[in-house]
C-alpha cells in the first residue's frame, strides 16, 4: 500500500518537474567553444595529457641524478644505571653528502630516454 502511494506521488509530480525546467532559450556554442570543450573533456586526450605529464615527471627524476644526495641525522639518547639512577646523555648528528661522478653514462642515457619519451607523449597528444 506504501508503495502504491509513493509511486503516485512520483507520477503525481513528473509533469511538474519536466515543464519546470528553462528551455525558453537553448544554449549557441561557436566551433571554438565545441573545440575547446573537445579538448576539455575528451578522454583519449585526456589520457594522453596525462601520460605527457608523466613523461615530464620522469625527465625530472632522471636530472636528479645528477644532483648531489644530502642526508642530516641527529639523535638524542638518555640511559640511567640501576643502583644509583645515575643518567648519561648521547648526543650524536651525522651529515653525509653524496655525488655521482661517473657511472657509464648510464645517467646521460637515461635524459635523452626521458627527453624521447616526451616527444613521443607529445606526439600522441597532437595526433589524439
Amino acid at each position: 500500500m506504501k508503495n502504491i502511494i509513493l509511486l503516485s506521488i512520483c507520477l503525481l509530480t513528473l509533469p511538474y518537474q519536466i515543464f519546470s525546467q528553462d528551455v525558453s532559450k537553448p544554449e549557441v556554442l561557436t566551433w571554438q567553444d565545441c573545440t575547446k570543450e573537445a579538448i576539455i573533456n575528451h578522454p583519449d586526450l585526456i589520457a594522453s595529457r596525462e601520460i605527457l605529464n608523466q613523461s615530464k615527471a620522469s625527465r625530472k627524476e632522471s636530472l636528479s641524478t645528477f644532483f648531489p644526495q644530502i642526508g642530516v641525522n641527529a639523535n638524542v639518547g638518555e640511559s640511567k644505571s640501576y643502583p644509583n639512577f645515575n643518567a648519561q646523555n648521547s648526543y650524536s648528528y651525522d651529515f653525509t653528502a653524496q655525488q655521482l661522478l661517473f657511472n657509464g653514462f648510464q645517467t646521460f642515457y637515461a635524459l635523452d630516454a626521458a627527453n624521447q619519451n616526451i616527444l613521443a607523449a607529445q606526439f600522441n597528444y597532437n595526433t589524439a
